[in-house]
């Protein structure tokens, strides 16, 4: 706003002190035409309404603030200002139509049921009289409703001081229908365009999710692959996210359940298989380990769902090589055995609840041999020579239930029954004798131990 602009609005403002009725109106429709200049619609709409409280019959204050409301798109208050420019009609099929238009633009921009039937009521109404009067009653298109003047822009200049109000009848201008359809028009072009737009950005932002995404899980220059996982090998499936590149592996891989818990995680390099790698089996145990060049190599543990160990497995280039330790619920040895390329191979021994040695087997090649070289010594658990089993002496009379509860033999009886393969079931074979030389009962039918009976 310039500085001449700022000195009319002043002396307009100074005037409308010693002013009142239509005096007080033309001066604030001044004011009003001066804000428009300026585009502060608001400021002019208000001076436009202080103008029609000033004098009800200005159809200059009526005119202008009706504009503007619409401008503003304050469509309740261009709706007060359309039924005071209707009241105003002194012909009564005038004032009809002006409450017809009133009610059709209620219904369209107001939404107020009971409003629009008032309206149409003052209508009809308005009709009667006409009617009575024996005026007669042309319907009126919206368009030709009113006929609406637009005071000209003032003009500012060099030393500007005052700006010129124009007479409405002297200024012709699209009728206030026309007006409504143009702003309905940029309304819905509005609204398809933040349609579109929104629907672009909500494009964008879901792109650059994924790219984050992926960048986040794999890296950059990634590609993020989604698919099923079946559970194989005793592991536990569900759907596993690749990180590829170049249709390589190259990242780390992981798989989760329906739950969207994590049941196995690896990492690869150029399509092979390197670093930690962690499962959940289907017996709800987990296994920790490493891969070198695509193949198991070193320590391998298995772990219970409380997090407690319960074996070891060495491993060469995907083959079990070296000493495999199983361990009770309590975290101590109770088995261990030597193992070469995926065979048993030398001597297993067993181990009771205190760490004593009890038994000592020996295998070849996966299979069960005699105890080499057994003289004496030892005594042998079952009759007859050439028994692979060899029972050691317990320190004193403690035998091998050693106070252990029976829940004890059960979690260990239940872990080797649910697992696969030859070994698994020589273990349990094992277990079954240990309770049996301390007196506990194993009820096939029950899958379990009893307490020994007095």
């Amino acid at each position: 706003m310039g500085v001449a602009e700022n000195q009319a609005i002043a002396r307009v403002t100074a005037r409308l002190e010693n002013l009142s009725g239509p005096e007080r109106a033309e001066a604030l429709c001044e004011l009003g035409t001066l804000h428009e200049g300026n585009a502060d619609l608001k400021a002019a709409a208000r001076a436009y309404s202080e103008a029609f409280v000033a004098d009800p019959t200005s159809s200059l204050a009526v005119a202008n603030a009706k504009r503007v409301y619409v401008a503003l798109e304050q469509w309740p208050q261009a709706l007060r200002v359309m039924e005071a420019e209707a009241s105003l009609a002194a012909d009564p099929s005038a004032q009809a139509a002006a409450f017809d238009e009133c009610a059709r633009f209620a219904a369209n921009f107001v939404n107020d049921p009971e409003l629009v039937g008032r309206l149409e009521g003052r209508a009809a109404e308005a009709r009667a009289t006409a009617q009575g009067s024996g005026d007669d009653v042309q319907l009126v298109r919206p368009e030709d409703s009113f006929s609406d003047a637009q005071p000209s822009e003032p003009a500012y200049g060099e030393g500007a001081a005052q700006a010129t109000v124009v007479n409405p009848a002297s200024a012709p201008m699209p009728s206030f229908a026309e007006q409504l359809r143009s702003v309905a028009k940029k309304e819905k072009f509005r609204r398809i365009a933040m349609g579109v737009a929104g629907l672009v950005a909500l494009v964008i932002v879901v792109k650059v999710v994924l790219v984050v995404r992926v960048i986040a899980k794999c890296g950059t220059g990634h590609e993020l692959v989604v698919e099923p996982s079946p559970p194989q090998n005793g592991l536990k499936g569900g759907t596993a996210e690749r990180c590829l590149v170049a249709n390589v592996d190259e990242g780390p891989r992981v798989t989760k359940d329906d739950s969207g818990n994590v049941v196995g995680r690896e990492e690869w390099k150029g399509g092979i298989r390197v670093g930690p790698a962690e499962y959940t089996r289907e017996d709800t145990t987990i296994e920790r380990g490493e891969y070198v060049g695509g193949h198991r190599h070193g320590v391998w543990r298995t772990y219970d769902a409380a997090g407690q160990i319960i074996r070891e497995v060495p491993y060469v280039n995907d083959e079990v090589e070296g000493t495999v330790v199983d361990y009770g619920p309590d975290g101590k040895k109770v088995r261990e055995g030597a193992w070469v390329k995926n065979q048993a191979h030398g001597v297993t021994r067993e181990f009771d609840a205190q760490g004593n040695l009890r038994f000592e087997r020996w295998f070849r090649e996966g299979k069960e041999i005699p105890v080499p070289n057994a003289k004496g010594g030892p005594e042998q658990f079952a009759a007859g020579a050439g028994s692979s089993w060899v029972v050691c002496k317990a320190q004193g009379d403690e035998q091998l239930y050693g106070g252990r509860p029976v829940g004890w033999w059960n979690e260990r009886v239940r872990f080797l029954r649910n697992r696969r393969g030859e070994d698994f079931k020589q273990a349990l074979s094992v277990m079954i004798r240990r309770a049996k030389l301390n007196g506990l009962g194993w009820d096939e039918a029950q899958a379990q131990f009893s307490e020994p009976t007095p």
